[in-house]
């Protein structure tokens, strides 16, 4: 199954989705955060500080914030 990447500039839906749900995701992988198991986690490669990184960068292409 292809699952097309998810359109980071959509508040409508990341604004229903925590920073930590995000940064879970990014670590732990779509298929540990009941998501697409294409999404691979980046627990192994990427350090917790990176990760929160990357949540920051998100929340700054959709311009939303978690509610």
């Amino acid at each position: 199954i292809t699952v097309p990447p998810r359109n980071h500039t959509k508040a409508d839906y990341l604004e229903t989705r925590s920073d930590q749900d995000l940064f879970k995701t990014i670590k732990l992988g779509g298929l540990a955060m009941g998501r697409a198991p294409c999404m691979p986690a980046w627990g192994q490669t990427l350090d917790d500080e990176t990760i929160k990184s990357l949540v920051h960068l998100i929340r700054e292409f959709c311009d939303c914030e978690a509610t």
